[in-house]
This record gives structure tokens, C-alpha cells and sequence, in this order.
């Protein structure tokens, strides 16, 4: 009983889970604790309860609790018995197609659909909404901004979220037409009136109900249905995805590419396709992680490669222990204490074959070794060799360029040596900026790209 109790207070602390998820849990754990930990008592255990997803992410938790997760495999999980349903690109205008007509069909399905889309809210999430889950002294104050307040997510945790103004207005609007607020009364009589009021948000309202108004409304508005999880978001639109032929942006790749991803099951990199592109507008602020490594923009709700070191005490002396490496949000992250130092995963191996040619590989090793790479307001990379001194190096650099397929600049210069204060031919190869493509910053991206994709 004490190992169980032990477990389900990793489950809670450690892992951040709910008393939900702890409850599923706990209801696999009572059949297994009692076993023999060996890889045929948990490959038979797993199949009995028909390998669900649930029982796997128990066994991997229970596995990790007792630090013995590297000894065991799980069995593989059977795929492609069900047609995956692909979540498809919204653009912006499609939104304010299916906004205007929600709106126009009734107000509250145009409250209801521009909730969902600005807070990226689930379809549970806005049945957690109430009249004062909204902070209307701060709105008041600055009705210009968009509106902050408050949602209850999964496993049972409060975020905040923005909603836009013409939600807003629409909402206090009805307040008005319902005679709830009157013209007479003071902004602070108002506020005062609206943070009173504990009521939900929307009465009669069901999970069921807000994925048949935007089905609905998307239909009717495009001539199309879209689903509810399709208009949710993660990462700003300049973060970058590595495919077969470099890295590109969100607009610069299409569903079915082949790209590279981390499995973190295996900790390794593999080939995978691309199965859903989302975009939306987000307003609200963005996590940022920026080290010499990484810098990129996220929402709360994106998840992490991260190790965490927690800090331990045995016996007065520190037994500090790495723990297995998870995907964890900021929330996830922020719930685990006595963290001594985390670490977001980089890369890892890939067991396959990838090639950028003997030529390009060639312009890398002139990089690393006599190369520059600046990082300053206008970012360059160059190769300079003396004429002069050593031609047929110059001439080498510029075939490998030119067999690479590389964008690139040759200038040549006559500088005064300061040694024997005699001058010197140099030809300088600029290839970030290669290829007239110095003022062109999307050029100057795939030409950096182009050559160092390996």
C-alpha cells in the first residue's frame, strides 16, 4: 500500500496529472500491481486490455515511478485499421465568412463561434464560462483591448484567454436589450453589476450543441463543415518545420510532405508525413524560449521535449535525479517542484540515409574552417581566399558553388597587406546574401536553407 501511495503522489506532483487521470490510472494499477514487473507479464497485461492508450500511458507512467522504463517495451500499437480524418487550412477570411453569418443568423452563435476562434477554446471550455469569469474592470478601463477571462480546461485547470471586441459588445448589448444594464448606469455600476452575476455564460448549452452551430454555420457560410478542434493553434506563424528539402514555413508546405520527427518513445528521428496544417489568429502574449540554440513563440498549450533535474535530499546530502523525458506545457511545467534544471530536447539520431552531396558538404567544411558567419543586423555568411597566393583554391570554392547549386556573390578586392605593405587580389564568396538575394529576406532564407539542410 505504501508503493501505491507512493505512486499516485508521482502521479500527482511529479506528473501534473488530475484527480481524473489518476482515477483511470489507479483502476489499471489494482490489476497489475500484484505482478511480477517482466516483459511477458507486461506485453500479456496490455493486451488484455486491448492495448488502449490509457493503459499504456499507465504502464509507461508506473514503469517511470519505479525507474525501470529503459528495461521494457511496449507492444506495438496496430495503426491504420481507421481512415484518419485530416484537419484541413481555415484562412482568415474563411473566419469572417462563418462569423458574419453565425452573427447574422443569431447574435449568440456569433458570441459562441468568435470565442472558440479567439480563445482557442475546446467545445467543454466554454461551457465552464460565466458572466464574471470576464474581467470587466480592466476592460472598461481600456475598451479598446481585447477582453481577458477566465476558462476551466482539462483536467479540471483554470487559463485565461482573450476574447475580441465585437464579442464583447455584442454580449453587453444583449445585457442592454435584456434590461440587465441601462444607459443610466455608471461604468462601475456596471462592472460591479456583471462580476456579481455567477450565472453560466450560456444556458441550455452542450458539448453536442457547439460542434452542431459551427458545423452548421461552416456549411452554410462555405459551403463546407469544419470541426471545432480545427480553428485551435500552437506555435506563431515564423516557426519553421524541417522536411526532406529544408526548413519551411507553414505557408511553404502542404499536407503529405515528408518531413523529419522526433519520436520520443524511441529518441529517435524519423521520417513522417504531414497529416494536418492549422492556422489561426491569436491574440493574446506568446511564451518565448531564446538561447543560442532555440527562439521561438508558443501558446500555454504547446508541449515541450523537456528533462527536468528534481532536487532531492537523502540524509542530509543532495540525490538529485533526472526524470524521463516528457512533453510537458508551461502549466505542466510550472505544477513540478524542487526543479533544479531543465533541459528542452535539440535533436537526436536518425538511423537512415540523407545526403546533401559531395559539393554542398564540401562548401560546409570551407565554412567551418576559413568561412565567416556574421549575425548582426544583416546577416552573412562568407569565404574568403587570396587570389594571388592560392588560385586554384578560389577556383575549387567556386566550381563546388556552382556544381551545389548555390546562390552566391563573388566580389574580388585589392587590400593592402599589413605585413609587407604590398597589395593582394581576394575574391570573396557571399552567399547568405548569394544570388542578388542581399534584399530579398525570403531568398536570403531558402538560400541559407538550401545549403545547410543536411
Amino acid at each position: 500500500m505504501a508503493n501505491t501511495t507512493q505512486y499516485i503522489e508521482y502521479l500527482q506532483k511529479i506528473r501534473g496529472l488530475s484527480d481524473r487521470s489518476v482515477y483511470h490510472y489507479l483502476t489499471y494499477h489494482r490489476h497489475f500491481m500484484d505482478k511480477n514487473i517482466n516483459q511477458n507479464n507486461i506485453t500479456k497485461f496490455l493486451i488484455s486490455k486491448g492495448n488502449n492508450g490509457v493503459c499504456r500511458a499507465y504502464m509507461r507512467s508506473y514503469l517511470e515511478f519505479l525507474q525501470r522504463d529503459k528495461e521494457f517495451d511496449l507492444p506495438h500499437v496496430k495503426t491504420g485499421g481507421k481512415k484518419k480524418r485530416l484537419i484541413r487550412q481555415i484562412s482568415k477570411v474563411e473566419i469572417n465568412k462563418i462569423s458574419d453569418y453565425a452573427y447574422a443568423k443569431r447574435i449568440r452563435e456569433g458570441i459562441i463561434f468568435d470565442l472558440l476562434y479567439y480563445g482557442a477554446l475546446r467545445r467543454a471550455e466554454i461551457l465552464s464560462i460565466k458572466t464574471n469569469s470576464f474581467n470587466w474592470g480592466k476592460w472598461f478601463a481600456d475598451p479598446i483591448q481585447h477582453m481577458e477571462f477566465k476558462v476551466i480546461g482539462k483536467g479540471n485547470k483554470e487559463r485565461k484567454v482573450l476574447a475580441n471586441i465585437k464579442a464583447i459588445k455584442s454580449l453587453l448589448q444583449l445585457y442592454f436589450n435584456k434590461g440587465i444594464i441601462n444607459a443610466f448606469m455608471k461604468p462601475q455600476d456596471i462592472i460591479e453589476k456583471l462580476n456579481s452575476m455567477n450565472d453560466p455564460l450560456f444556458n441550455r448549452l452542450s458539448e453536442w450543441k457547439v460542434w452542431e452551430i459551427v458545423k452548421r454555420c461552416s456549411t452554410r457560410a462555405l459551403q463546407r463543415d469544419i470541426r471545432t478542434h480545427e480553428i485551435r493553434h500552437c506555435v506563431d506563424e515564423d516557426c519553421e518545420i524541417l522536411t526532406i528539402n529544408g526548413w519551411r514555413r507553414y505557408n511553404e508546405i502542404s499536407v503529405g510532405d515528408n518531413i523529419f520527427s522526433y519520436n520520443i518513445e524511441k529518441d529517435i528521428i524519423e521520417k513522417d508525413i504531414i497529416e494536418k496544417i492549422n492556422t489561426y489568429t491569436f491574440d493574446g502574449y506568446l511564451n518565448r524560449i531564446k538561447n543560442n540554440y532555440l527562439d521561438y513563440l508558443f501558446t500555454d498549450e504547446h508541449k515541450l521535449p523537456l528533462n527536468i533535474l528534481k532536487g532531492k535530499q537523502v540524509n542530509g546530502k543532495n540525490n538529485d535525479y533526472w526524470l524521463n523525458e516528457q512533453l510537458l506545457n508551461i502549466k505542466e511545467l510550472a505544477k513540478i517542484k524542487n526543479k533544479r534544471s531543465i533541459k528542452h530536447k535539440l535533436s537526436s539520431c536518425y538511423d537512415g540515409e540523407l545526403s546533401i552531396g559531395k559539393s554542398r558538404a564540401g562548401i560546409l567544411g570551407w565554412i567551418l574552417t576559413d568561412g565567416s558567419i556574421s549575425k548582426r543586423k544583416h546577416p552573412s555568411i562568407s569565404i574568403s581566399q587570396s587570389i594571388s597566393a592560392n588560385k586554384e583554391k578560389v577556383n575549387y570554392i567556386e566550381k563546388l558553388l556552382k556544381n551545389g547549386d548555390i546562390p552566391f556573390t563573388k566580389t574580388i578586392c585589392n587590400p593592402k597587406c599589413t605585413f609587407s605593405n604590398k597589395n593582394m587580389l581576394i575574391a570573396n564568396f557571399q552567399i547568405l546574401k548569394g544570388g542578388n538575394n542581399g534584399n530579398n529576406p525570403n531568398k536570403m532564407g531558402k538560400t541559407m536553407n538550401g545549403y545547410l539542410n543536411l
